[in-house]
């Protein structure tokens, strides 16, 4: 394991947090839409961790090519949570989005996304994706911009408080994803995934946001998931001992 890789593993276990609070919300809706982009954040964050830790070489192709598929779908996602919960019934964009993914997902079971990785020294995993990274690029710039246009709307919308501080904690979670998402355009972080810690700021930000602010029920919850993170993390590093040991 690389210090490239311990990024995602990381984020990985930190997504039990949020996924303990929204299993333990009964409501439905927006719960729902916030179980559905955990996973696909999560299942982005495994599929970046197995390409850097690069545990398993011949399966190199497989992890390579639902990297980029469970990365747009964590996008799309997002979109839709965002969408519904400012009160936007975006059928056709979320059709549309996951149009795309699934399109992806054709393109990269033959073999077209990505198109070669390689490893520098061993380790520092280089993804090339050709021509195809524009209309990455692309789609995933239009998914992640149209949940803040819609945010702002709702903010300025708004006249009730607690309306508003929510749509707050949203914008606060979009802007930190942004921000960790523009680490291409720094050098000393074009190496490392960075991004997934935008999306996992994200899930915990929203969850608490329609957790409905009841504080003794989000540290209740908070104390279950933190008892799960520890015996997550001592599991997972019990397994990347073995593994290292193993390799």
């Amino acid at each position: 394991m690389t210090s490239y890789s311990l990024i995602p593993l990381v984020v990985l276990i930190g997504y039990l947090l949020p996924l303990t609070i929204v299993l333990g919300d009964r409501r439905a809706g927006v719960r729902n839409l916030l179980f559905v982009y955990i996973i696909a954040s999560a299942a982005w964050a495994f599929t970046s961790f197995m390409v850097y830790a690069n545990y398993f070489p011949g399966q190199l192709s497989l992890w390579g090519r639902l990297l980029p598929v469970a990365g747009l779908w964590a996008i799309v996602a997002y979109c839709h949570l965002v969408c519904t919960f400012t009160g936007r019934h975006v059928v056709t964009w979320t059709v549309l989005g996951y149009a795309f993914v699934a399109s992806l997902a054709v393109l990269a079971a033959l073999g077209y996304i990505p198109q070669s990785i390689q490893y520098a020294g061993g380790t520092e995993a280089d993804i090339y994706y050709g021509q195809w990274l524009y209309l990455l690029i692309i789609v995933g710039a239009w998914f992640t911009g149209l949940p803040i246009f819609y945010l702002v709307q709702r903010y300025r919308a708004s006249k009730d408080p607690q309306i508003r501080n929510r749509v707050a904690y949203l914008l606060i979670s979009v802007s930190l994803l942004a921000f960790f998402s523009a680490r291409m355009a720094f050098p000393p972080f074009t190496k490392y995934p960075l991004e997934h810690l935008g999306h996992l700021i994200n899930a915990l930000l929203i969850s608490y946001a329609i957790s409905g602010y009841k504080p003794l029920d989000v540290k209740l919850v908070m104390r279950k998931g933190l008892a799960y993170l520890s015996l997550v993390v001592f599991i997972a590093s019990s397994y990347m001992l073995m593994l290292s040991g193993l390799q």
